[in-house]
């Protein structure tokens, strides 16, 4: 394959925004200025870098007042991670909490319904449906997170 070129075949040419030109040897142009293509993957880069750092410390700040309210009304530190997931994403379902803090079904319901049953979670649906929103007594804690 090598010996009769076909291993070229298919390959793009070389982008015009990279200074060649369409022409028949792909001959570089150096009058074409790359500026404006860097400056712009720069700022996509730079914007993209800080919706991350915003999200990152959304989530630190959400987890660091969950684990204080956890303290405060008695919970185990495993249900903070149904809490965040809820606050963060607006809802959060049995398996995947069960996933993420690695519980049978049975301990995975069991504390869903006790934060179903002390407000803290709302449940929505039936059986496999089932998911959960944020209740009422952390609708208030959603709304400073959300507002930040």
């Amino acid at each position: 394959m090598a010996r009769h070129s076909t291993l070229n075949e298919g390959l793009p040419k070389p982008s015009p925004m990279l200074g060649h030109s369409d022409g028949p040897a792909g001959v570089y142009s150096p009058g074409r200025d790359l500026r404006p293509r860097i400056e712009l993957n720069l700022r996509a880069y730079h914007e993209q870098t800080q919706r991350v750092q915003h999200r990152v410390d959304r989530s630190n700040t959400a987890w660091q007042a969950l684990e204080d309210l956890a303290a405060q009304l008695g919970l185990r530190e495993r249900q903070i991670t149904a809490l965040h997931d809820a606050v963060l994403t607006g809802r959060v379902r049995r398996l995947r909490y069960e996933h993420a803090e690695n519980l049978t079904t049975q301990q995975s319901g069991r504390d869903l319904t006790d934060l179903t049953t002390r407000g803290l979670l709302t449940a929505h649906g039936q059986t496999k449906g089932r998911y959960y929103t944020v209740g009422r007594r952390l609708g208030v804690f959603e709304s400073c997170m959300t507002s930040h």
